[in-house]
Formats: structure tokens, C-alpha cells, sequence
């Protein structure tokens, strides 16, 4: 009967007043107050309004039932479907009744707005999680990247750089991330390092390897690998400036071996087993006495491997070049022991600049005692102390009287003052003093300098600021008898 009468009304009725009478009966329906038979006629009701052509009605009818474990799992199901996402968004958000099966087709089919409202929910497993790393559209990567209800795995978070890491949105939502991968973040570096030489790229990637733990170096060469990064040139520069670990594990994935394995063979480079391991891995052939020779200068060199010396990167490329007789490979080396020289250039410059500062401070006079002391105590600190003293009487306390005040004129000379004396003999001895002769020479740390040009040539000297103002000698002549009285 309700049915029936509801349906007679919605023929007729305007959108707004379907919308609004729609949500009453889905909030009826949820809250359980209805007898089974009124129930399964509701039931009904909401399954026929889910075909209304206006998306307004099926809103509304979606944000009712959107998060109720109570509603009709097929009215949910229809609801997740709708070909408006504005309709499907709030029940793929938020219901509890769709399956991860559900989901993940929404996902495939949907257009962004439901990719971006299942990306939202407050609990994602990993499979859905791939999903959406796998298809959907970038404002909804970046949902779920910054979603901290989803379980997401690092080849899910790699592959979310691989596709939209050049959207600004993805990249800060990854970046965001304290879990990255280092082949997502590589792989946001190479974004960074698009339009720049092999050279730049494969310092990048060594430098992040640099930074990563051990336990992610193997994946890292298997995407380097992979997307066709993992090269002969980048092992060999990677091995000469110290980053073995990446070089280990890169022969650990060329070869099949386990990465300790790889590093016992590491161990004698001159022996059959790394030979067999060499050949094992595929590398050139023409590269192997260049590694072998880089190999055995590091372990003399930096046996314990803590050293990122550029002089040690120089010794390892000499040695590798005396045993390399391509030019490309030549090319290479020469461009290390390059990039070395500027690196050891740079830090002699900077010892040269912290020597001399540290000179520079051992010329400033010594700290004065007093600014050792501790400050005195506050202001409320010492007017505490003065409450405690007893209250004069003002009876008993005799009369100050001024003192007469002395005209400045007839001030007594300070012919006692030692100190002012001495600060006046400097003065008058430094009106005296003159630069040297231009054929005189100055010494300057040892080291013997021409004097400076410029002086009048004869044998009077010149006074260093220049000629003394008229009268000077004799107002010389009058403080000093003024001092001597």
C-alpha cells in the first residue's frame, strides 16, 4: 500500500520534494522502528528510486544510506555504480557493505571522482591499494598516498612515481611519506633530473644509494634493472667512489646469486670464483680489468670502506686506467678524476679558509674576567632583600646637606691621573709617527714586501694620514707642558 501511494506521489511530484521525501524514508528505514511487512515495502520503494533521472533524488538518497551497515545491500550496490559520480561518491566512500572485489572493479571503471572517493575510505588493504596504483587517475593517487588508513607496499608507492610523479600533487603526497622507497624516490629525482647528462643521472643515483639502508639496495637494483638504468659505467663509477654495497647487490641481481655470496667473492677479486660471478653476471669483458684494478685499490686504500677521500677516488682511477684501453672507458675515468680534482680543490680551500679563521681568533685579546661572572640578581630578587632590613627612623637620621658644586672651569687639573696621562702621550707620540721610506722594505710573516708607493721621495718622511694641520706643534708644545705641571 505505501508502495503503491508513494509511487502515485513521485509521478507528479517536483525533484526537491522527491529528494527531500526519499532521505525521510531512507533515515525511516535504517533507524528500524518499521514493521517487517511496512520494512520490505520501503525496501521496495528505495530499489525503484534508485532508476530516478534526476541525480539530486539519488544523492540524496546515496548520502542517507552511505554509511549504514542497515541498508539494502543491493541499493548500496546500485548506488556504487551510478553513472554520476556524485551519486556513487559518498557510498564508495564510506559503505561498509562493498566487498574489496566491488571496489576494485569501481576503480577500473569509474571516473575520478569515484576513484578518488574509494581511494578515501578509512581503511584500504593492499590489493585495492595496487589498484589504484595501477589505473587510477592522478588527484586520486595523491589521495591515497596521503591516506594514512591505507596499506600500500613499496612496489605500489613505486609505481605511483613511475606514473604521475611529475604531478605536483602525487610528488608532495610521496614525498610527504616517511616509508618511500628508494626506488620511488629515485625515480622523482630522475623528474628533477630530466634534460641532464648520463654524468648528472648516474651521481644522483649514486648518491641515493649512498643514502639508503642496506636492505633496500637489492630492490633498488632490480628497479635499476629493471627501467634499463643499471649500467657498466654506473657499477664502475659507483665502485670507484666508494659505493660498493651498490655494486655488490647489483651482481647479486645480474647474477641470481645472494648478495653475501657476491660480497665473500668481492673479497678476491683476482680469484676464479669472482671470475665465474663476472661472467655470470653479464658484464663487459673489456670492463673487467678496470674493475678488478678498482677493486683491489679500494680494499688497499680504504679497506674498512668509511672513507669518502677524493684522493682516494684519484689513486683508484689511475690504477683503473692503466688497465683500460677503451677510449669510452677512458672517457669515463678521465671524467671521474676530473670531478675528484674539483672535489679535492674544494675541500683544500675550505681547511685553507678554517686555518685562517682560527688564526684571525687567536689574535683577539682574551677574554676579560668580569664577563665571566654571573649577572647580578634581578630587580624583585633585590628589592625581597631590602624588605628584610629593619625601617629607619627619620628622626634619628641626620641631615644631608648638598655639597657646593664647582664650576667646570674651576675644576682642579687631574695632574694625578696616571692613566689619563699615558692615554695622552699615545696620542701625541702616534702625531709623530711616520711611514717608512719608499726604498725601505716592511716584513710581513716572514716574508719580505716592497713598501708602498706613492711617498714624497726625499728624506723627510711623510706623516702616514698626511700633513699635520697648522699650529699642531705648538698645541703639542703646551699639553705636554700642561702634563709636566
Amino acid at each position: 500500500m505505501l508502495v503503491r501511494r508513494f509511487l502515485a506521489w513521485v509521478d507528479t511530484a517536483p525533484a526537491e520534494a522527491r529528494a527531500s521525501a526519499i532521505a525521510a524514508l531512507a533515515r525511516a528505514y535504517i533507524a528500524g522502528d518499521m514493521e517487517p511487512e511496512e520494512r520490505g515495502e520501503a525496501e521496495k520503494a528505495l530499489t525503484l528510486m534508485l532508476d530516478d533521472p534526476e541525480p539530486a533524488v539519488r544523492r540524496a538518497m546515496a548520502v542517507t544510506l552511505a554509511s549504514s551497515p542497515e541498508a539494502p545491500r543491493h541499493v548500496a550496490s546500485g548506488l556504487a555504480a551510478d553513472a554520476d559520480g556524485s551519486v556513487a561518491a559518498p557510498v564508495l566512500a564510506e559503505s561498509p557493505l562493498l566487498g574489496e572485489a566491488e571496489l576494485i572493479e569501481r576503480v577500473a571503471t569509474g571516473d575520478a571522482a569515484a576513484q578518488e572517493a574509494i581511494a578515501s575510505r578509512a581503511r584500504i588493504a593492499a590489493p585495492l591499494a595496487a589498484a589504484i596504483a595501477e589505473v587510477a587517475e592522478p588527484s586520486a593517487l595523491a589521495r591515497l598516498a596521503g591516506n594514512p588508513g591505507a596499506s600500500i607496499l613499496d612496489f605500489s608507492l613505486t609505481r605511483m612515481a613511475e606514473r604521475a610523479g611529475g604531478d605536483p600533487c602525487v610528488r608532495a603526497a610521496l614525498e610527504a611519506r616517511g616509508d618511500l622507497p628508494v626506488a620511488a624516490k629515485h625515480l622523482l629525482a630522475l623528474q628533477d633530473a630530466a634534460g641532464l647528462g648520463r654524468d648528472e643521472v648516474e651521481r644522483a643515483t649514486i648518491d641515493l644509494a649512498r643514502q639508503s639502508p642496506a636492505t633496500e639496495l637489492r630492490d633498488f637494483a632490480r628497479h635499476l634493472r629493471r627501467s634499463g638504468q643499471l649500467t657498466a659505467s654506473l657499477l664502475l663509477r659507483g665502485l670507484i667512489v666508494g659505493e660498493t654495497r651498490l655494486f655488490a647487490h647489483a651482481l647479486a641481481e645480474l647474477s641470481g646469486q645472494d648478495a653475501r655470496r657476491v660480497a665473500g667473492l668481492m673479497a678476491e677479486p683476482g680469484a676464479e670464483g669472482f671470475a665465474a660471478l663476472y661472467a655470470a653476471a653479464g658484464l663487459p669483458e673489456s670492463l673487467r680489468p678496470a674493475i678488478l684494478a678498482s677493486l683491489s685499490a679500494r680494499r688497499e686504500l680504504d679497506p674498512d670502506g668509511l672513507l669518502d677521500d677524493p684522493g682516494i677516488v684519484r689513486a683508484i682511477v689511475a690504477r683503473a686506467a692503466a688497465e683500460a684501453a677503451d677510449e669510452d672507458l677512458l672517457g669515463l675515468l678521465h671524467r671521474l678524476d676530473a670531478d675528484a680534482a674539483r672535489a679535492e680543490a674544494r675541500l683544500a680551500a675550505q681547511a685553507l679558509r678554517d686555518q685562517q679563521a682560527s688564526a684571525a681568533q687567536a689574535l683577539l685579546p682574551p677574554t676579560s674576567a668580569n664577563e665571566d661572572e654571573p649577572l647580578p640578581a634581578s630587580e624583585t630578587a633585590a628589592e625581597a632583600a631590602a624588605d628584610d632590613l629593619p625601617e629607619a627612623d627619620a628622626a634619628t637620621m641626620p641631615a644631608l646637606e648638598p655639597e657646593p658644586l664647582v664650576a667646570a672651569e674651576e675644576a682642579p687639573a687631574r695632574t694625578g691621573d696616571s692613566l689619563y696621562a699615558a692615554l695622552v702621550e699615545r696620542i701625541l707620540a702616534g702625531r709623530s709617527w711616520v711611514a717608512p721610506s719608499a726604498t725601505s722594505a716592511v716584513a710581513l710573516d716572514g716574508e719580505v714586501l716592497p713598501a708602498q708607493a706613492g711617498g714624497s721621495g726625499g728624506d723627510t718622511p711623510t706623516p702616514i694620514w698626511g700633513p699635520p694641520f697648522a699650529g699642531a706643534e705648538d698645541e703639542d708644545a703646551e699639553r705636554k707642558e700642561t702634563l709636566a705641571a
